[in-house]
C-alpha cells in the first residue's frame, strides 16, 4: 500500500487537527514538524505522540525526501512563499485560507502550482461537512428531516467562532490523499481559490473607489 510522507509547517491549533486527520488515514505518515522554532515544533511532536524529524528551516524540511505532502498551518502572510517553494519542490500541499493578501501572492502561487503540476486542496473546510448544504445562520434547513416545515434553530458552535476541532478536517485531507492517489484534481484545489480570492479583492477595490464596478478575472 502506498504511504505518503507528511510534513506539517506550523505548530498552532489548526496544525494539531491536521495532524489528527493524516494519522487516521492509512495512506499517510507524518515524518516532519516544523514550526519558527526548533522547540514549537518539539512541543508539538510530543502533544501528538509522535516521532518525527523537526525543523526550524523550512526550505531544509523541504529537502526531507520522505516528504511528499506539506501541510501549510502558519500565519496568512506565509502561505504564499511557502506554497511556492513547495511547488518547487514537488510536493503535494493543503494550504490554510486565505491563500494570499494580494494579487501579486496570488498569482505567483497559481503560476508555481501550475508549473509544478502538484495536487492542492485549500483549507475550506466546511466543503466536507456533510450539513453544509442544509446549515444557515445556525438554522438546520427541514428538508433533510421529513416533517418539517421550515428552519430550526440548534444550539451549535458556528464557524465564526475561532474553534476548529469540531471542524470535518478528516474529510478534507482523505479527500486529498485520494486525489494524489488518483491523479486527479481537487473540486477545491489553488486554482478554484484563486478565483474565490480574486472575488474578495475585487469587492475590496471597488469599495476604495467609492463602488466603481471591478472586472473580473483580475489575474491574466
Amino acid at each position: 500500500m502506498k504511504i505518503y510522507g507528511v510534513a506539517i509547517q506550523g505548530a498552532g491549533n489548526v496544525s494539531t487537527e491536521h495532524i489528527k486527520a493524516y494519522v487516521n488515514n492509512p495512506h499517510t505518515e507524518v515524518v516532519a514538524i516544523g514550526s519558527r522554532t526548533q522547540e514549537g515544533a518539539l512541543d508539538k511532536m510530543k502533544e501528538m505522540e509522535l516521532s518525527c524529524d523537526i525543523y526550524d528551516d523550512y526550505d531544509e524540511m523541504l529537502q526531507n525526501e520522505k516528504v511528499d505532502i506539506i501541510s501549510i498551518c502558519t500565519p496568512s502572510e506565509r502561505h504564499s512563499i511557502e506554497t511556492i517553494k513547495a511547488a518547487e519542490a514537488g510536493k503535494h500541499i493543503l494550504v490554510e485560507k486565505p491563500i494570499a493578501t494580494d494579487l501579486d501572492e496570488l498569482r505567483a502561487m497559481r503560476d508555481a502550482v501550475r508549473a509544478a503540476k502538484v495536487k492542492t486542496v485549500v483549507g475550506f473546510v466546511l466543503r466536507w461537512n456533510p450539513l453544509f448544504d442544509c446549515i444557515r445562520n445556525n438554522q438546520l434547513a427541514s428538508w433533510k428531516f421529513p416533517g418539517q416545515t421550515t428552519f430550526t434553530t440548534i444550539p451549535t458552535i458556528v464557524p465564526d467562532s475561532g474553534a476548529v476541532s469540531h471542524h470535518p478536517f478528516q474529510g478534507e485531507i482523505d479527500h486529498l490523499v485520494e486525489c494524489i492517489l488518483n491523479d486527479v484534481e481537487s473540486h477545491c484545489n489553488l486554482e478554484d481559490a484563486v478565483n474565490t480570492h480574486e472575488a474578495c479583492f475585487a469587492a475590496e477595490m471597488s469599495a476604495e473607489r467609492d463602488g466603481e464596478k471591478v472586472k473580473l478575472p483580475l489575474l491574466e
